[in-house]
């Protein structure tokens, strides 16, 4: 994989998207469609309402194959769920290693974690990544050749 895009998945009510969740995230599957090129794309996600149908609005913008769902991308702090890193990366490369570009929907906690981890690891430069609280549907986009971020 060379890049990756975690995409925290769009506002919703009763674990569902609601109609500006829904628009949201149109809107970032739209950004990450100018992203992706014409490469390879692979979509994962959270297995959870929410996560699943923010993904199947970027696979149909893509207009590509459903997203693989996992229980490894789905952390909730109030709920005792902390997040495995480790365990998100190796299920991110036997998914996509030989992909172009990788988008996974995921909880904030994801977004706040994987970057550091990648980036420690050796994965992406070893500097610290800079990221910040991403809003619903929003984006960080990691180049894993280079390090870099957008």
């Amino acid at each position: 994989m060379k890049r990756l895009a975690l995409v925290r998945y769009g506002q919703y009510i009763d674990s569902h998207l609601s109609q500006e969740g829904e628009a949201t995230m149109r809107e970032s599957a739209k950004a990450l469609k100018e992203l992706a090129g014409s490469g390879e794309v692979v979509v994962v996600c959270a297995n959870i309402p929410r996560a699943i149908e923010s993904a199947r609005i970027i696979t149909t913008e893509l207009e590509i194959k459903d997203p693989t769902p996992s229980s490894r991308l789905y952390a909730a702090e109030e709920e005792g769920l902390l997040p495995d890193p480790a365990g998100a990366y190796e299920f991110l490369k036997a998914v996509g290693d030989s992909t172009d570009f990788i988008i996974a929907v995921v909880s904030r906690e994801y977004v706040d974690v994987l970057p550091e981890y990648l980036s420690t690891n050796g994965i992406t430069d070893p500097r610290v990544l800079e990221t910040k609280h991403l809003a619903r549907g929003e984006m960080l986009v990691l180049n894993l050749r280079s390090g870099t971020q957008s």
